[in-house]
């Protein structure tokens, strides 16, 4: 039941975020040369997001949760102009020895983030995938389960 919850609230934060990732206003510009026209789009937005700060830990089903240290963490912002999809990608990061990447990059729509980190011996690499819908004016904190797939996600006003 629990996790049909979650779903459901992570289904209507996907659903408003999608919403922010359209964006309005078309201009066109004449070029004086040619006499021709060229068209040139731009998006204008609520708000701009500051971006992401995630911790990903493990071991949460378990017993209590620790932090996962040195996994890469990257990805793009995806969201909508004009109706055409517009791709940003992040920097990639690397969790500190606290479990917390920065990806302060700006952007709209959708974060599409991959977690990547070697675990066991001999070394396998794990790599997860999650996308966290973005708010204007805020920065996305973020923490990320491992062992169970829970995302908490809190927003907090960036201006």
């Amino acid at each position: 039941m629990r996790n049909e919850a979650i779903a459901s609230l992570l289904v209507i934060a996907i659903l408003a975020g999608a919403g922010v990732g359209y964006f309005i206003g078309v201009n066109i510009a004449t070029n004086s040369t040619s006499g021709s026209y060229v068209p040139t789009t731009f998006c204008t937005v609520s708000g701009p997001t500051d971006g992401v700060v995630i911790r990903v830990v493990e071991g949460g089903l378990s017993g209590p949760t620790v932090p996962v240290v040195g996994a890469g963490v990257s990805g793009e912002a995806a969201g909508y102009c004009n109706d055409a999809l517009q791709m940003q990608a992040l920097q990639q990061e690397v969790t500190n020895s606290s479990g917390w990447a920065t990806l302060l990059d700006g952007g709209f729509g959708v974060y599409n983030l991959n977690i990547s980190y070697e675990v066991g011996s001999p070394q396998v690499t794990e790599t997860y995938h999650l996308s966290i819908s973005m708010q204007p004016l805020t920065t996305a904190y973020v923490v990320y389960d491992t062992t169970t797939g829970n995302v908490t996600t809190h927003f907090h006003l960036s201006y």
